[in-house]
């Protein structure tokens, strides 16, 4: 059997929530992101070359493969669920923690992450990653949301383990990433948990327990958003309603009512848009009745899950009712990524990470995803960490017919980035009580 060492790969996202500890106010009261370093034991290292050159926007190869990639990952993490307990996954976190994973891996490795992922290569890969995560930390473009998205890599100082000077510059070039060298003791794993705590505005304060001795290498992406609703509900929008959860049971709950003009519609379900400030939106999808969110699921696909927002109408007055709430989801997901392709990166035999090092042979043992979310009348905050282990003005508007949607039974919900159409979180409501 080979000789392997442990890596311990991590990845943080945290979407619809603000960045408080690094965040200023500016004048409008909204908060804007710091550049300010995290406060970390670790010695900072330097990329000692530029990456190369990428493509300035993300390829339509790469919107479709990572719509394919979260359509498919949010239906196998559905398909496991057989608890019936509330789902929410951020796809674009998972992508961005295996992206920087790819860069580091060869062969066969490198081949099933890049066609899981995107289906395509590394480089439509890398350069679809940066678009995605530039056009997210523009600040031209974030006057009325909150949004960042952050990558940093640890590497364990220790004799003998050496990780490539290319694949460092790589992933601080294409994805932006801190580089730390640290001792991966309890101080490491104190430095690791501020900084996705401090990424994630404390909706992630602990991410990891401890490292193992065998872990050498911890690779974190943060990404960090807070938007309020573009038409807010008044008081009198917010009234005691009910909520059929999956299970029979029936939910005392608040429901935010309102008329919005976005409906979404295919052969099972029916929905709407509502739209935060700024260019994010909620999508929420109700089944049609007969039709489980399990069995609606079942039935996504990347170009199902586009369409819907793609194809949009305006053609109607939509009466919604959407109701407040709140929870949190974990789980194990390596099985979830084994199914839909990415094997060999787990397989202590097989696996090809020479990318990263010629000092030892890596691979994933364990990922790791949570996942936090809140939603009232205000607008939208969410979480999410994925943790990769690897072992050793008003008009008149004219008169429209009328569509219904009451979310008071299971419904599945998005939040997209509108200029790509990609989800940044799926989830799935089957109980008010999380």
């Amino acid at each position: 059997m080979k000789k392997r060492f442990l890596i311990g790969m991590t990845a943080a996202a945290m979407a619809l929530t603000a960045c408080g500890n690094i965040a200023e106010q500016t004048t409008s009261g909204k908060t804007k992101k710091s550049d300010a370093p995290v406060k970390v034991s670790a010695k900072i290292l330097e990329a000692d070359a530029p990456a190369s050159q990428v493509a300035p926007a993300a390829s339509e190869q790469f919107t479709k493969g990572a719509a394919d990639f979260s359509a498919e990952f949010f239906k196998q993490v559905m398909a496991g669920n057989s608890s019936g307990r509330n789902v929410l996954v951020s796809p674009e976190s998972v992508l961005m923690c295996m992206g920087m994973a790819a860069n580091g891996a060869e062969g066969e490795t490198l081949d099933e992450l890049t066609r899981t992922l995107c289906g395509s290569d590394l480089d439509t890969l890398n350069s679809g990653a940066k678009a995605w995560s530039d056009a997210q930390n523009d600040p031209d473009l974030t006057e009325l949301f909150k949004i960042s998205s952050a990558n940093s890599a640890w590497i364990k100082d220790m004799e003998g383990f050496n990780v490539k000077q290319d694949y460092i510059n790589t992933v601080s070039g294409v994805y932006g990433a801190e580089i730390a060298l640290a001792p991966f003791d309890s101080s490491t794993v104190s430095d690791i948990n501020s900084w996705c705590s401090q990424k994630t505005d404390g909706m992630i304060p602990k991410l990891l327990n401890d490292l193992p001795d065998s872990a050498k290498m911890v690779l974190i992406n943060a990404i960090c958003f807070e938007a309020e609703w573009a038409e807010q509900y008044e008081e009198y929008q917010c009234t005691d309603g009910k909520f059929s959860a999956a299970d029979g049971s029936v939910r005392d709950v608040t429901m935010l009512s309102s008329t919005e003009d976005t409906y979404v519609q295919d052969d099972k379900a029916t929905g709407f848009v509502k739209y935060y400030n700024g260019g994010y939106a909620f999508m929420a999808v109700l089944p049609n009745e007969g039709v489980s969110v399990s069995d609606y699921a079942a039935s996504m696909t990347g170009d199902t899950l586009t369409s819907l927002f793609d194809n949009r109408s305006n053609d109607y007055d939509v009466f919604a009712k959407l109701p407040e709430f709140k929870y949190d989801w974990d789980d194990d997901i390596k099985g979830t990524l084994e199914g839909m392709g990415i094997n060999h990166a787990f397989d202590s035999e097989n696996a090809q990470f020479s990318g990263m090092t010629d000092d030892t042979e890596l691979y994933i043992d364990k990922v790791i995803h949570k996942t936090h979310i809140e939603l009232d009348r205000n607008g939208t905050k969410a979480a999410a960490a994925t943790a990769a282990l690897m072992t050793d003005g008003a008009i008149i508007a004219e008169e429209k017919e009328s569509r219904e949607v009451i979310l008071d039974r299971p419904f599945i919900y998005t939040i997209i980035d509108t200029q790509s159409g990609l989800p940044v979180f799926i989830g799935c409501v089957n109980d008010i009580n999380g």
